[in-house]
């Protein structure tokens, strides 16, 4: 089980045990209660309640996940009841800090889960006329063919610009494309496709190497042929074959994507109000000395 499945699983156990409920499993000095059950399965990931509903054998793993974790949060209770400030200095907190912490994400989680969000329907048009190419711009593609010289990183490419010189000069003579590809290329994959690339990129295409698409953009027609370019891979000398041109989606198309941003932000600003209810007040009492040497072994040497 995931540490955080495992911490939620503590949070309702630690959370009803004091409900005081008639229990409906109890196993020695673990007891669990109808609603505290319910909770806790539910918190449960799907594929391990679906599997427990259908296997008597997953069943019983569920049950032990709980009665496990059940019995875990009664030890946690247990030294927190023996540990003290005084006796225990170190372990006393960071028992607290981590029940804090806790303590601290189910009250986010609550806020979350209840807030209520206004309709963005009027905002979200307003937001993809106002950022049209952030939302909805698909720039323009391109698809080309390439005859490679395969030199990798290590390899001496000077051997092979003669040759790549020679295959540009014939191109550039009118030969076929696609035969000197067949002949040439050392890209198995294309040359088999008489030298087609076989996909549509856009610059800056994360999927393509930088050199080969800044270098495929910088060809202006269709069936014009690039100079001798040094990628990685070796040396390419690229024809563009097509170009798609850059064109914007409709509202439709993209509304759920804004209308979810919108939520982030709302929820962001929200989320920061709520939490404002917590900070320092203009009264707080503080030990400075204490707190620079607390952080004297942290600053930075200048």
């Amino acid at each position: 089980m995931k540490v955080a499945q495992l911490s939620g699983f503590l949070v309702a156990l630690m959370a009803g045990s004091a409900l005081g409920a008639e229990p409906v499993l109890v196993d020695g000095d673990v007891s669990v209660s109808a609603e505290e059950l319910a909770v806790i399965v539910n918190a449960m990931p799907t594929d391990l309640k679906r599997a427990a509903a259908n296997d008597d054998g997953d069943k019983l793993e569920m049950l032990n996940l709980v009665v496990s974790a059940k019995r875990m949060a009664n030890e946690v209770d247990q030294k927190a009841t023996r540990l003290t400030d005084d006796e225990h200095g170190r372990d006393y907190w960071e028992l607290q800090l981590k029940i804090r912490n806790l303590k601290q994400k189910y009250l986010l989680d609550q806020f979350k889960s209840e807030l209520e969000y206004p309709d963005f329907s009027d905002l979200a048009k307003e937001t993809y006329a106002t950022q049209k190419d952030k939302y909805a711009l698909v720039p323009q593609h391109r698809k080309v063919s390439h005859i490679l010289l395969f030199c990798p990183p290590g390899c001496d490419r000077d051997p092979l610009r003669p040759k790549a010189t020679e295959i540009l000069a014939k191109l550039e003579a009118g030969e076929s494309f696609e035969e000197l590809a067949a002949e040439y290329s050392e890209d198995k994959a294309s040359q088999s496709r008489e030298g087609s690339f076989n996909r549509w990129f856009k610059l800056g295409d994360k999927n393509v190497e930088p050199h080969f698409t800044g270098a495929a953009f910088d060809i202006e027609n269709i069936g014009d042929i690039s100079p001798v370019v040094d990628t990685p891979f070796g040396l390419h000398i690229i024809r563009l074959d097509d170009i798609r041109e850059k064109y914007y989606l409709e509202f439709s198309e993209v509304k759920s994507q804004i209308v979810a941003d919108l939520k982030r932000e709302y929820l962001s600003l929200e989320q920061k109000a709520f939490m404002a209810r917590y900070q320092m007040s203009d009264e707080i009492q503080l030990d400075t000395d204490f707190l620079e040497e607390l952080l004297e072994p942290y600053k930075a040497e200048y």
